[in-house]
């Protein structure tokens, strides 16, 4: 087998061309639900096959620029699966020949743009009595059939990546890209929904992948627009409210302020005994309706509990909400799960700063804080850029699921310390400070008036600082998604050179105080990426974070696909390659 490349993309284009016509009218009325769910594995099983090429055949291997190649002593065995895999589709032309002979002609249509103003064309096809095609009545009823060529596909496509398996990180990127992007409607999230769980039954090689789409999925599920109000009522009445939440502190000790608060909570109705957990605050404002406000945090962790099914353990588990009373008014708690920490030795108070101490071996601490508590010597250069590819992954599953941070800030992310101080010596972390709206709002604009401040506008796009929330540009196109990725680069700005932007900012605005804007930040930022970044944590970090500063500058006309492709190659792919 002299081209085991050029062999194997041909005969992946054949399994596209047989799979498309497969698509072609097979769904019939007795057996819909069945061949929905084959339907979609079939898809499934098409992209995962091309996606595999990619990543076995087209990427360079060692940072060279050639493909990989295959030994010699793989090749026969190569062959002999491609073999098999070209009798399966000889099998599935055979399937559309055989059920294409019932077909009537397709009738010509030919009406003039005047008939169809007046009649429309439904009402004029009536009119002529033109046979609708039977493709209803022909389509494959024989679901078992069906099922078994599915099983063949998915036992050939597993002995090729046992053979040679592809990059499963990247793969699940992919993946989510080519099914949830297109996903837009609540029948096919279901119809996905089942096929996914059939695949993953099927082929536990895919396991990985199918749980990361289907976690996905869910999130896709609970977010407030998609939600019917038959879904809204369930969520509702679902016990996301913790009444009986006793902390190990005391009542009487919980913070009278809006900073997080690390404690261990027990409550019996919710299944939590002494667990260690993280309470963001929100406050109720004295104009708001405390009736809306709580049914907005409700909507709020039910989409940050379904990330308790995500496999991306650096997105939070959310268990539910408290409520308090303090002197600066009625605050609601997300009650937010850490990562897993050894059993405490002694329950301890509230933390009096926003460094959180958990009586354990490790502290959380907001990366800004860690910044400034270790200007020097900076931390190891590795150990930045493995968080830095953690959080873009964990904001790109977002992206792809159709959640929408923000607020990306160094002080939404919590980094865990083995050390008792702030200094940063682990790449674990979780994302916190998660944004909501009033749902009712045009313009998606944030309702906190705390974050109307200089030090959370750096973090946000030009577009949309907390100037521009009144403006007709901003209400009319909304929270976007370039905004997050934007806030991500300013924080990976911030791991690369390791320092505060709010203290860059400040030194820019005293340099020149008279004629000093704040909207001039964002083009000295880009200035200072290209000047020193490269220099500092390697050019092809410094592309990745030119690439998320820029991107929502020329954004417009992407579709949510194409964003995210983009952002795979442009920024977890560069990643990835600086952390081999």
């Amino acid at each position: 087998m002299a081209d085991p490349l050029g062999a194997t993309l041909s005969i992946i284009g054949l399994a596209g061309t047989c799979i498309e016509l497969l698509k072609y009218g097979y769904i019939a009325l007795d057996r819909k639900d069945e061949v929905q769910s084959l339907r979609g594995q079939l898809d499934l099983q098409a992209l995962l096959l091309r996606r595999w090429a990619e990543n076995v055949f087209l990427v360079p291997a060692n940072g060279t620029e050639t493909a990989r190649v295959i030994p010699k002593e793989y090749c026969d065995i190569i062959r002999a699966n491609l073999e098999r895999l070209a009798e399966l589709f000889s099998v599935g032309g055979g399937l559309v020949r055989t059920y294409t002979g019932d077909l009537l002609p397709l009738t010509v249509l030919d009406p003039s743009p005047e008939t169809l103003k007046r009649k429309g064309l439904f009402q004029w096809i009536d009119r002529h009595k033109v046979k609708r095609p039977s493709a209803i009545k022909w389509a494959i009823r024989d679901a078992a059939r069906l099922a078994r060529l599915l099983q063949h596909a998915t036992s050939i496509r597993t002995a090729l990546v046992e053979l040679v398996p592809p990059d499963m990180e990247r793969l699940k990127l992919q993946i989510l890209i080519d099914t949830l992007s297109e996903t837009t409607t609540r029948d096919a999230a279901a119809v996905m929904a089942t096929a996914i769980a059939g695949l993953g039954e099927q082929s536990p090689a895919d396991a990985p992948v199918m749980q990361t789409i289907s976690a996905s999925l869910l999130l896709r599920q609970q977010l407030p627009q998609w939600l019917s109000q038959l879904d809204a009522a369930k969520v509702s009445a679902k016990a996301l409210f913790i009444q009986d939440a006793e902390f190990a502190c005391g009542r009487e000790h919980i913070p009278q302020d809006l900073a997080r608060w690390m404690t261990r909570l027990s409550s019996p109705s919710h299944g939590l005994e002494s667990e260690e957990v993280l309470v963001e605050w929100r406050l109720c404002e004295a104009n708001e309706d405390p009736g809306q406000f709580e049914h907005d945090i409700l909507m709020l962790s039910n989409l940050l509990s379904c990330m308790s099914n995500h496999p991306d353990t650096r997105l939070p588990r959310c268990h539910g909400y408290i409520k308090s009373r303090s002197a600066i008014g009625l605050r609601f708690g997300l009650v937010l799960g850490v990562l897993p920490l050894p059993s405490p030795q002694a329950a301890v108070g509230p933390s009096t700063s926003s460094q959180i101490q958990p009586q354990s071996a490790y502290t959380y601490t907001p990366l800004n804080e860690c910044i400034t508590a270790q200007p020097y010597p900076l931390p190891d250069l590795s150990l930045r850029i493995r968080i830095a590819l953690q959080l873009s992954r964990s904001l790109f599953h977002l992206l792809s699921a159709g959640v929408l941070h923000k607020a990306i800030r160094s002080d939404s992310i919590m980094c865990r310390s083995h050390s008792s101080g702030s200094h940063l010596d682990s790449p674990d972390f979780i994302v916190c400070g998660f944004e909501f709206a009033r749902l009712d709002m045009p313009g998606q604009i944030s309702r906190h008036a705390h974050d109307r401040n200089d030090a959370a506008d750096l973090y946000r796009h030009p577009k949309a600082t907390s100037r521009m929330w009144e403006t007709r540009g901003y209400k009319d196109k909304g929270y976007l998604a370039v905004y997050d990725i934007y806030g991500l680069g300013v924080v990976l700005a911030e791991l690369g050179l390791w320092r505060d932007i709010y203290e860059l900012f400040v030194k820019a605005s005293k340099k020149d105080p008279g004629s000093w804007t704040d909207d001039r930040f964002p083009g000295l930022l880009k200035r200072r990426v290209g000047l020193e970044l490269g220099g500092m944590a390697g050019g092809r970090y410094a592309g990745v974070v030119r690439w998320c500063l820029e991107v929502g500058d020329v954004s417009e006309g992407r579709t949510t696909a194409e964003l995210l492709m983009e952002y795979e190659e442009k920024v977890v792919k560069p990643l990835m390659e600086c952390c081999v």
